[in-house]
């Protein structure tokens, strides 16, 4: 009788999906007794645990933000049912597996890809003296038979792995495709680099699931580390997706951003519709000295060019690294602000992890690093950045996610940014706002508080800066907010005004503010023009207040 064996992962979120337990399960379905289902790191460990319990063999994917969970609902499995053995596969158990395997509530772990492996297991179970890359125990010995084996990609021709969900699941989830794998860089900080062989799914399998998930998804992201490598292959997708698409469709791509071929940039200028395609293009580091050290090349006055000429088109997400050898706090603030400059709609300030298998774990001593044994393997010190420097840096990160990423302070930052060092600001208004109140469980209020008091007592001889607070304060929210920052023009002249351009005040709520800038030129050039007017911000209590100008030495605005 064949073992009942189960699929499954923790996910970092609900609207997460895994794709390597769906490719195995489509793989093996047919070969043995297989169940697939999805659990998050929030779900309660003892219901995991009643759900896994059952099974013959329970199969978790493993990576640095669920490892920890897994196992301790591994162990809770193992309480309830001391026969029920457990798998572990993935990037987070496929290097210095030894502790694990230790483990009493750890039977199996596959090392590297799991598809030659894991089928071999559900075939010839409980015989594994032909399977390597296959970690086990007999009779109080750890047996591993390690052999470089890349499962052929072409084996996924004409393989649908999302059409075991069931109908309507996916729509309010990120689906995740896979068109290649590998990566031909060699980034020493990243695990895609220990796989320099690039392989391709089949072009005609690649339209047909993207067309499946384009018709039961919304937000559809691609795996590939380098999605652009090819050019062909790029714009034949790309043009796939023009032509299917649904108006609700999100696509999102990593990015080499300076080996963008001319022709896809045209490509996307002539063809794609704002907002269809995100990029999310990994910066890492401006500094070369940096690059060079970890075996990464980039040029980023070339990768700056690209971004400006697609950013109107493409929404971007950019990623820095903080931590990387040879950055010391100066380096970074460079990289950081060069890279702000170029305003992505989301700035991701990452800090190095030393993962399991990478080189720059390896060689971590030559570089005075200390890092967090446990996952996700934070950075905690090095000969470049000290310890207070580093926590410094993570207030930093916090402000930047709060004012910038949630769009709470965008114009103020960019002010900030044109006129002063945005570096500098953030890294005050985080030590702010860890002084005054809580990162991880703060209100709008406290928000719009710290920002406004920070900036009021540090930069209050700007006058411009208040100005631009204000803006991102009536901006920010559909309903009118409060007056509480004393910002806006009184309601006896704001009535005059309302009444003189004959704005409709039985329907729409305003507010006036007095402005001494060109409003148009800033949001034109970034620059600052001289000119005194006013902001007219309308609201209808639904929708984001709405953008208008008036000719007169009104402005208005939203």
């Amino acid at each position: 009788m064949k073992p009942s064996i189960l699929l499954t992962t923790l996910n970092a979120k609900y609207i997460h999906l895994n794709l390597a337990i769906r490719i195995l399960y489509d793989l093996n379905k047919d070969r043995a007794d297989l169940s697939w289902k999805e659990f998050t790191i929030k779900t309660d460990f003892d219901e995991i645990a009643e759900c896994c319990k059952e099974y013959d063999i329970v199969c978790f994917s493993c990576y640095i933000w669920n490892i920890t969970e897994t196992l301790s609902v591994a162990e809770k499995i193992k309480q309830l049912n001391p026969h029920t053995k457990i798998l572990l596969g993935g990037p987070e158990v496929s290097y210095e597996w030894q502790n694990i395997i230790n483990l009493p509530h750890v039977d199996f772990i596959i090392t590297g890809e799991g598809e030659i492996p894991f089928e071999k297991f559900v075939l010839n179970y409980p015989d594994f003296s032909q399977i390597n890359n296959l970690i086990y125990k007999e009779n109080g010995e750890i047996i591993y038979r390690e052999k470089t084996e890349q499962f052929d990609i072409k084996l996924l021709t004409n393989r649908n792995p999302y059409q075991y969900d069931l109908a309507g699941d996916l729509y309010n989830k990120v689906c995740y495709i896979e068109t290649s794998r590998g990566c031909p860089y060699k980034c020493e900080f990243c695990l895609a680099s220990l796989d320099n062989r690039m392989r391709y799914v089949d072009m005609n399998t690649i339209k047909s699931n993207l067309l499946y998930l384009m018709q039961h998804g919304r937000t559809i992201k691609f795996l590939d580390r380098t999605f652009n490598i090819k050019r062909e292959f790029t714009l034949e997708l790309f043009q796939f997706i023009l032509d299917n698409h649904r108006p609700e469709n999100v696509f999102q791509f990593e990015i080499t951003a300076d080996i963008v071929h001319p022709d896809i940039i045209a490509f996307v200028n002539e063809k794609v519709p704002p907002g269809l395609f995100r990029f999310e293009i990994g910066i890492q580091t401006v500094n070369q000295a940096s690059n060079l050290e970890v075996s990464r090349k980039q040029n980023f006055q070339k990768t700056s060019s690209i971004i400006k000429q697609l950013d109107h088109r493409i929404e971007m997400h950019l990623d820095l690294i903080v931590g990387l050898p040879l950055e010391y706090l100066s380096d970074l603030k460079f990289s950081f602000e060069s890279t702000f400059k170029l305003y992505p709609p989301e700035l991701q300030l990452g800090f190095l992890k030393f993962l399991k298998g990478t080189p720059v774990r390896e060689k971590y001593e030559q570089y005075g690093y200390v890092f967090d044994p446990n996952p996700p393997y934070q950075i905690i010190k090095s000969d470049f950045l000290s310890e207070k420097e580093l926590h410094d840096i993570t207030l930093m990160e916090n402000a930047l996610e709060i004012y910038w990423n949630k769009k709470r302070a965008a114009h103020t930052l960019k002010y900030v940014a044109e006129h002063h060092s945005i570096f500098d600001y953030l890294m005050e208004l985080g030590r702010h706002f860890e002084k005054n109140y809580i990162f991880h469980k703060h209100s709008l209020a406290d928000i719009f508080n710290g920002i406004y008091d920070f900036t009021t007592k540090n930069y209050g001889a700007d006058q411009y800066i208040k100005e631009f607070f204000a803006i991102d304060y009536y901006l920010y929210s559909k309903q009118r907010p409060q007056n509480s920052f004393g910002l806006e023009i009184e309601k006896t002249e704001s009535n005059k005004i309302i009444e003189r351009l004959r704005l409709n005040h039985q329907k729409y709520r305003f507010v006036i503010l007095d402005i001494n800038f060109d409003w148009d030129f800033w949001m034109e050039s970034n620059c600052i023009f001289p000119k005194k007017g006013q902001l007219i911000i309308r609201y209808d209590g639904q929708t984001a207040p709405v953008i208008q100008y008036h000719k007169d030495e009104l402005v208005l605005a939203g």
